[in-house]
Order: C-alpha cells, then sequence, then structure tokens
C-alpha cells in the first residue's frame, strides 16, 4: 500500500508543475525512450538540453513527438563556444503544443518548415546564432508569434524593418502598408547586434502590440533617443549595458504622459545624478532595475522618493549600496514586494533581518517563476509576459 501512495505521489502532476528537466542528448536513444515517457507521465512539458550535433537532436526529435506529445517547451543550453555540427531535419514532425523554442543554429530554409511544424509557438529565441535579415522574412510566417529574442546575431537595421513592414529606399526607410510585419509581437530583443543602430528605433512604432523592448545605446545618438517615446505601445524598456541611461529618462520625461511600467539598467553607467530624472513623469512605473552600476545610497534615496509605489525594486550588483539604502527602502517604498540586493557586498545580514516580513528579500540568489507569479497574480493589470522575461534575465519561461 505505502509503495502504491508513493508511486501516486511520484507522479503527482502538481508537484512537476515547475520542473524543468536538464539532459544531454546523445546517440543512445534506447535509454531515452522510458525517460521521455515517464516525463510524459509526470506532466513535465520543459526540457532543457544540451548536443553536440543536431543529426542528433533530429532523432530525439522523434523520439519526444512520440513520446512526449504534449511537449510546450525545448530550449538549448550548448556553449555557444560548442554550436552544434549539422542541421535539424523536421521531415514527419509535428509539434502542436510546442510553444518555446531556443536554438543556436537556424537558417531561413529551417525557419520556413519550423512555422508549419510548430504553428503555436510564440516564443523564440535565436541569441547568439547567426540569425541574419534573411531570417527576419522568414519569421514572419509565425502568427501567433509575442515573444522574439536575437540578441547577439547577425541583424541589421534591414532586418528590423523587416519585420516592422518598412521597405528600404536610397536614404531611409518607408512604411510599406501592403508588407508584412511582426503583428503579434509583445516582447521583442535586440541588444548587443554589431549592425542595428539607434536608427531602427523609430521604425518599431508600427509594431502596435509591443510591449517590452530590450536594446542597447552603443550606436545611437541623442536623436534617437526622443525616437523611442514614439513607440508609444512600450509598457518596459530594457537597456543593456547603457552608456547614457540618463538621456532615457530625460527624453521620457519630457513626455506629457509615460507609460511606462518598467525601467530596466543592467550593467550600465547610471550615477545617483541620472536617478534624479525620475523626478518627472514616471509616476506608473511599478518595476525598476538598475543593475551593476555606479549608484549609491543617495541614488536609492532619488528612487524612493520619485517612484513611491514600486512593487519590484533589483538594484544586484551596486557595491556603493549600504545598510542605509535598505532603511530608506523600508521607510519610503510601503507597496515594495520584491527586492533583490544580490552581490552588494556593503549591506549586512542585521539589516536584511529587520526588513519587513512581507517583503522578499533576495540576498543570495536569483528569483524564480514561483515568485514572480505570485506577485505579478495580485497586479494583473501589469502583464506577466513581461514581468516574467525581464526580471528572470531575459529568460521566459511559461
Amino acid at each position: 500500500m505505502t509503495c502504491k501512495v508513493l508511486h501516486n505521489y511520484a507522479y503527482n502532476k502538481v508537484l512537476w508543475r515547475y520542473a524543468m528537466v536538464k539532459t544531454r542528448l546523445t546517440n543512445k536513444l534506447e535509454c531515452f525512450d522510458e525517460t521521455y515517457r515517464s516525463y510524459e507521465k509526470r506532466g513535465i512539458r520543459k526540457l532543457f538540453f544540451k548536443v553536440t550535433d543536431y543529426k542528433i537532436l533530429s532523432r530525439h526529435l522523434n523520439l519526444i513527438q512520440s513520446k512526449m506529445a504534449k511537449i510546450e517547451m525545448l530550449w538549448e543550453e550548448s556553449e555557444n563556444a560548442y554550436v552544434p555540427r549539422g542541421i535539424i531535419s523536421l521531415k514527419g514532425l509535428m509539434f502542436e503544443n510546442l510553444q518555446t523554442l531556443k536554438l543556436l543554429v537556424v537558417e531561413h530554409n529551417f525557419l520556413k518548415l519550423l512555422c508549419d511544424t510548430a504553428p503555436s509557438i510564440s516564443y523564440l529565441n535565436f541569441s547568439g546564432s547567426r540569425f541574419d535579415d534573411d531570417c527576419a522574412e522568414a519569421i514572419l510566417n509565425f502568427k501567433n508569434l509575442k515573444a522574439l529574442t536575437i540578441a547577439k546575431t547577425c541583424l541589421s537595421d534591414k532586418g528590423i524593418a523587416t519585420i516592422s513592414g518598412y521597405v528600404k529606399n536610397i536614404r531611409h526607410y518607408d512604411r510599406d502598408s501592403s508588407a508584412p510585419f511582426l503583428a503579434t509581437i509583445e516582447i521583442l530583443d535586440i541588444s548587443e547586434n554589431r549592425w542595428v543602430t539607434g536608427e531602427s528605433w523609430q521604425l518599431l512604432k508600427n509594431l502596435t502590440k509591443l510591449k517590452v523592448l530590450v536594446t542597447d545605446d552603443k550606436l545611437v545618438n541623442g536623436s534617437h533617443y526622443s525616437q523611442l517615446k514614439e513607440v508609444t505601445s512600450l509598457r518596459c524598456i530594457a537597456i543593456e549595458k547603457s552608456i547614457w541611461p540618463e538621456k532615457i529618462l530625460i527624453s521620457y520625461s519630457k513626455q506629457e504622459s509615460c507609460l511606462l511600467s518598467s525601467i530596466c539598467f543592467s550593467n550600465s553607467d547610471m550615477s545617483d545624478e541620472g536617478l534624479q530624472h525620475l523626478k518627472k513623469g514616471f509616476k506608473n512605473v511599478k518595476f525598476l532595475k538598475v543593475s551593476q552600476s555606479c549608484m549609491t545610497d543617495r541614488g536609492i534615496e532619488f528612487i524612493c522618493r520619485f517612484l513611491p509605489d514600486l512593487i519590484i525594486l533589483d538594484v544586484q550588483g551596486n557595491p556603493n549600496i549600504t545598510d542605509k539604502a535598505l532603511q530608506i527602502i523600508s521607510d519610503k517604498l510601503m507597496s515594495l514586494k520584491l527586492l533583490s540586493i544580490k552581490d552588494c557586498h556593503n549591506i549586512t545580514e542585521e539589516q536584511v533581518s529587520v526588513m519587513p516580513k512581507d517583503l522578499n528579500v533576495i540576498r543570495n540568489a536569483d528569483y524564480g517563476l514561483k515568485q514572480l507569479e505570485i506577485i505579478s497574480r495580485k497586479h494583473k493589470q501589469y502583464s506577466d509576459l513581461w514581468v516574467h522575461y525581464v526580471f528572470i534575465n531575459y529568460r521566459l519561461i511559461l
């Protein structure tokens, strides 16, 4: 009787709700037959994998199709230094429930076939791949796509124009009303692309459902910052390794009504003086991330004074903030539910221990999906989609 109870618990799907299996795919498929069957029985729908050859992955996809028909996510974790050989064969495959896919190697023809093989895909991640402007044309066939990560690729401004419904003239891009575009896209990560410049920002205004933009400002001049605010659908701006983060704030502060609810500066040159620009126009901001910056306790004072209704504050990796910053946060941010101070080495355990009991303080680890799900469930007016994406280091796990 006890064994039967334990068996039932082992296959209780509620217990495996947040499970994400990690594995290394090999040529020994017979070892995976029962494994995949077991995942299906437990209700596991998310598979992280490493592979050295896409021919091996092709064989596994056939097995996964037969044993895990309801798979929702396939996420490649192979290191960029060891890009898999070969190509993926999709012949005879159909994954009707697949929603999330991350791969290191993609090309135009593969994407055209993938659209028919996995018609329900809503999130594609090709970060670090050779995704280029030709691939951007193929991506237009995904009619349910909500999130696209194409950071650190071979994309250029031309590819951004393609997904936005613009065509190139001699010196500029013109909107083509008959051209297809990513009409359903809500999240777009185009950061750290060598040939994507600030000129492309103005093209994004045609993506009327775009809520989150992750980008950088390495190839940006002063006029481009004002063009960014013309993308009126945006609710979250995330700037990677920003050189002039205060220029983003200055640009939005000049708007009559800024609708941003989330602002993220990761590994930027943000200073205390730059945070003073939060003074005007940011009353809707509920989620703020200023990590690995030059900020001190004085910057925390400005944040608390100008954004008193914050729900999430992430200041991880800021070595210059101290216990005084936490005292200010405790006194001023009454609505705060999650605070990340990971790698803030001048904050003591004593100060953390006296923070409000209903405040989730993350000291030594990254926060996870479950914590964010609880918070976003209570604040449903903010899309779960972008809260999850931005605050789990840009990795969307839905």
